[in-house]
């Protein structure tokens, strides 16, 4: 009995699974794998994802840091440096570029390390739509990073105002040329959108980040006006040189860290360089702090002469009564303003910074103004030219008339401001301008008046920011015809296109003392062409007419130079 119960024992230890339970757990096993298998595919593919999802957060945070470590703006003229705006903000041209790593823009290769093509635009307005931003934009496209052929980057920068709203550049912008490369903001906004293609589609990842200019040494408005209504120059026998102007106003404003206006009008000034100085009227004014009131109208200085070294009673300088007036500065909100009652566009305003020499006071022999070579009338001009010795060569008779300056018999203008930076649209603007009575040059026997005579009736030059520079002139001018008098009335402006052209010296022909003569023998004048905007923003404009009177005419040692309507204006702003 126990030997069978032992041998059962034995037998029952050492059976193996049944078919039916090895089937059981297979199925039991496939079941369960089964249903395991879309979890791992959907952890694979999400694992997958945040990869490239993580690659495309990578790649834009290398091309930001990429863009930070370039310099936010270098002046072309400086030579072949590449900034920010090179490569990013090159010009408004709309029409889209494909660009490889050998054409322009300058150092184009520095967009990519890899190789292959980049597509940049000018667009008036990226959309705002998919990630891009609203507004005017320029884009970089196609831009990629070795290792990650399957990510491309795309690129948009707007050039921003403090108040974080798009500025638009002047449709004559470019990074690439000279003198049209300064940027109209000293912020800009960048777009960095990465695009790949994944499981599911086409992915993209934008961040969006701003960049500005930190050298802390630009200026976010800069305001300028200055207007020179006569200036005449040459020297005297001893070689000094000499200095007569009128109508001079200086006008300045300025936001940096702190905003900032001034300026400083001269009525007059005689001036032998070294040795002696007359000023007419002078008023300054800066902000902060700011000034109380204006200098008014009632406000002039006496007649004034530098005289000869023998006392000679007109000397070689002389002014009448002279007068400046609204010579006042403000600041505020980011305003500069000049005068202080000036208003915000000096398109519109009347209120101006004047400055002149008034025609109701004879500086000397019946002259407002005038001008001799020589301090003692020692200059003995030829007696073959006729030059009348005892007159001023350059001089504005007093005819008399009204005291007021703005009826002066030399005055120049001068104004800038700009819009408060909470009102749309910011802008700034200067004005400068230009006004004189009849000029009498080179008096003579047949030509008691001067040979030449002109008058300034107007010339102005106006800045708006953002907006090119309008001027315009009128000018009067007598000059001999055989044995009478020519008379010409120029005008021009910005929008009259061609200015007028001024006959030849060489062929106006007059007799002195019973013999022939031409113009050309006395002097060459020339007559402004039009505005010249040059760097750093300043337009200049004139003078509108330069007279140049030949030193073999005077019997000195140079010739001696006038020139009426200098002006120039600035307004460049950047908020």
């Amino acid at each position: 009995m126990s030997r069978r119960l032992a041998s059962r024992s034995c037998r029952g230890e050492s059976r193996g699974f049944t078919l039916i339970e090895v089937l059981v757990a297979v199925s039991i096993f496939a079941v369960a794998a089964a249903a395991l298998i879309p979890l791992l595919m959907v952890s694979a593919k999400a694992a997958g994802t945040a990869r490239l999802e993580t690659q495309a957060k990578n790649l834009v945070q290398q091309q930001v840091e990429r863009m930070r470590n370039l310099t936010f703006y270098v002046a072309h003229q400086n030579g072949d440096y590449v900034d920010l705006l090179d490569l990013y903000y090159t010009d408004v041209n709309a029409t889209a570029k494909t660009l490889t790593p050998t054409s322009t823009p300058r150092s184009s290769v520095a967009y990519q390390d890899a190789d292959g093509v980049v597509r940049v635009q000018y667009l008036g307005d990226a959309g705002g739509t998919g990630g891009r931003p609203s507004g005017a934009a320029y884009r970089v496209s196609g831009l990629q990073f070795p290792g990650y052929a399957g990510f491309t980057l795309d690129v948009y920068t707007q050039f921003l105002r403090t108040t974080r709203t798009v500025a638009t550049p002047g449709s004559t912008y470019s990074s690439q040329n000279d003198s049209v490369d300064s940027p109209p903001a000293q912020l800009v906004g960048i777009t960095v959108i990465s695009t790949w293609t994944g499981s599911s589609g086409s992915k993209t990842y934008g961040t969006y980040t701003e960049m500005a200019d930190g050298r802390g040494t630009g200026a976010l408005l800069s305001t300028q006006a200055r207007a020179t209504a006569i200036r005449i120059t040459g020297t005297d026998s001893s070689g000094n040189n000499l200095l007569v102007q009128a109508g001079v106003v200086q006008a300045d404003g300025s936001v940096t860290s702190a905003s900032a206006a001034s300026v400083a009008a001269e009525s007059a000034r005689l001036e032998q360089v070294g040795v002696a100085t007359e000023l007419g009227q002078t008023g300054s004014a800066t902000a902060p702090p700011n000034p109380a009131g204006a200098i008014g109208d009632s406000t002039t200085i006496s007649p004034k002469i530098i005289p000869g070294l023998l006392g000679n009673a007109c000397g070689w300088g002389s002014m009448g009564y002279t007068q400046v007036r609204d010579v006042s500065a403000t600041t505020g909100t980011q305003q500069p303003q000049i005068p202080s009652d000036g208003g915000t566009d000096v398109r519109t305003s009347t209120k101006r910074v004047k400055a002149g020499v008034l025609v109701g006071g004879s500086g000397c022999s019946g002259f407002n103004l005038g001008f001799r070579p020589d301090a003692d009338n020692l200059w003995l001009p030829p007696i073959a030219y006729g030059v009348d010795a005892t007159k001023p060569l350059v001089g504005i008779r007093d005819n008399g008339g009204s005291s007021s300056l703005d009826n002066a018999a030399a005055l120049g203008q001068g104004q800038v401001t700009a819009s408060q930076i909470v009102t749309a649209p910011i802008f700034s603007s200067a004005y400068a301008a230009a006004s004189t009575k009849t000029v009498e040059v080179l008096p003579t026997a047949e030509h008691a008046n001067g040979l030449v005579r002109a008058r300034l009736v107007s010339s102005a030059v106006t800045c708006v920011s953002g907006t090119s520079p309008v001027a315009s002139y009128e000018l009067r001018l007598d000059y001999p015809s055989g044995t009478g008098t020519a008379t010409s009335t120029l005008t021009w402006s910005t929008a009259s296109g061609s200015a007028p052209v001024l006959p030849s010296p060489s062929g106006i022909a007059f007799n002195v003392n019973g013999a022939p003569h031409t113009l050309d023998e006395y002097m060459t004048w020339q007559l402004t062409g039009g505005v010249d905007s040059g760097d750093n923003g300043v337009t200049v404009f004139g003078p509108v007419l330069r007279i140049t009177i030949n030193k073999a005419v005077l019997n000195t040692s140079s010739d001696v130079t006038v020139e009426m309507g200098v002006l120039s204006c600035v307004a460049d702003d950047r908020r």
